[in-house]
């Protein structure tokens, strides 16, 4: 799958990820979808232009018998310190938040 991720600030850029995707029934109840960058996806992607990567990332997703769902979301990124915006790479190098 190829995603572009964006924030909702000018001083984040968006970022292009290419990833696999797996989803899983855990029970009658629950559902886990997990996502993983892969390297090389075309002959024609010079891999000196990815900037980032999709670490394993994914969510659960929990029927209520409500009708309503519960969704955990878990992001997991790595990115080169050269697209962080200065405001934020203290925070994103002490390992807070990205």
């Amino acid at each position: 799958m190829f995603a572009e991720l964006q924030m909702p600030t000018p001083l984040v850029p968006t970022r292009e990820v290419y990833f696999v995707r797996h989803c899983k029934r855990l029970n009658a109840e629950q559902w886990a979808i997990v996502d993983v960058s892969i390297d090389k996806v075309e002959e024609n992607i010079d891999a000196s232009l990815v900037k980032c990567r999709k670490r394993p990332s994914g969510c659960i997703i929990q029927d209520s018998s409500n009708g309503h769902c519960k969704v955990t979301w878990i992001e997991h990124l790595e990115c080169q310190k050269s697209v962080v915006h200065a405001l934020y790479r203290t925070v994103v190098s002490s390992g807070l938040g990205i």
